[in-house]
């Protein structure tokens, strides 16, 4: 690891070139501005797009000597480019970031400032949720407040003797889900990443928050920045474009992050446990809508004995039998 670089910033990317260059250029912008190149790297992992993104690439990487790049010849999916852009960092802290969200104006040094005042093992990032209005983030709407609705920020040292005051911010949890708004330190994240991947199939999309879920309950020292430094792109993305899609990501991938939350976050389960419930059933509610049968992916869950509703009988009764909930609200399909 080169000790001269503090933070790696990987971009994973996949057939979005227009939304990449954006992202890309205000990374890039802070680096240079706030006179971080040498403290700072950016890697960006193209996973074997077909959009213009390799070309674009390489001229970034022919411009700027803190940009590296990986081509994947092969589509290896989230997890699979993740991880190779992981094993490639120098940083001792590791910032994954979306190749459709944003950073605004001095992000990159209030991390920095974060690092270097309080050595913390996880930095968790307040963030404000937009609505894109072009295919390159330049025009864009701010949708409700700022997800953490805290004005300072906060250092849980212990997370189980000082969990009370994480309990207060009844979003924090949900945030280690966004990529973007989560740093940590390379080691850490790779010592616990072979315990990971007991915990949830090969595929989940949320392979990488397990050891942030793990490592924050068991080694702490958490810092929370309060200011909304991340501006999350919540229009459609690649696994959104279809309700199968999503009822996959729902009923297998985040039943299984609850299952590691209800192991090393008990207190924390009732809370998240309630947000992916109303998603579930929000997905159930619009794939009635398109006529999609959804009864089959829910059988199909418990034959995999995914173990996806043991918390709520009433839950499961009411997706097994979406057409009551239906005919009770007089939702037509």
């Amino acid at each position: 690891m080169d000790t001269n670089i503090i933070l790696s910033v990987l971009i994973t990317t996949y057939n979005r070139v227009k939304f990449l260059e954006t992202t890309a250029f205000l990374f890039i912008s802070q680096i240079i501005s706030g006179g971080l190149v040498d403290g700072v790297e950016i890697i960006i992992g193209n996973d074997a797009s077909s959009d213009g993104t390799a070309e674009y690439l390489d001229q970034l990487k022919a411009k700027y000597q803190f940009i590296k790049i990986i081509n994947h010849p092969k589509n290896l999916g989230f997890d699979g480019n993740m991880e190779k852009l992981v094993a490639a960092a120098r940083g001792e802290y590791i910032w994954l970031f979306g190749e459709d969200d944003l950073i605004i104006e001095g992000s990159i040094k209030k991390v920095l400032q974060s690092i270097n005042l309080n050595n913390p093992n996880y930095i968790l990032i307040n963030t404000l949720n937009i609505i894109s209005l072009d295919d390159r983030n330049i025009d864009y709407k701010i949708i409700g407040g700022n997800r953490l609705n805290i004005q300072e920020d906060l250092l849980i040292e212990n997370f189980e003797a000082e969990a009370d005051k994480l309990l207060k911010i009844g979003n924090w949890l949900y945030l280690t889900n966004l990529i973007s708004a989560v740093v940590f330190k390379k080691k850490l994240f790779l010592d616990l990443m072979d315990r990971a991947k007991q915990y949830v199939h090969k595929d989940n999309l949320y392979l990488w928050q397990v050891p942030i879920i793990m490592g924050i309950s068991k080694l702490g020292k958490l810092n929370i920045i309060a200011e909304p430094l991340i501006l999350h792109r919540k229009n459609e993305n690649h696994w959104s474009k279809s309700i199968e899609k999503i009822l996959t990501l729902n009923l297998y991938d985040s039943s299984e992050i609850l299952n590691v939350i209800k192991e090393y976050m008990p207190n924390e389960r009732s809370e998240y446990q309630k947000r992916f419930a109303s998603y579930v059933l929000a997905t159930i509610i619009s794939a009635k809508k398109k006529g999609v049968n959804v009864n089959k992916y829910i059988i199909d869950a418990l034959k995999r004995h995914y173990n996806c509703y043991p918390y709520n009988i009433r839950f499961l009764i009411a997706l097994l039998t979406p057409g009551i909930i239906f005919k009770a609200f007089k939702i037509s399909v």
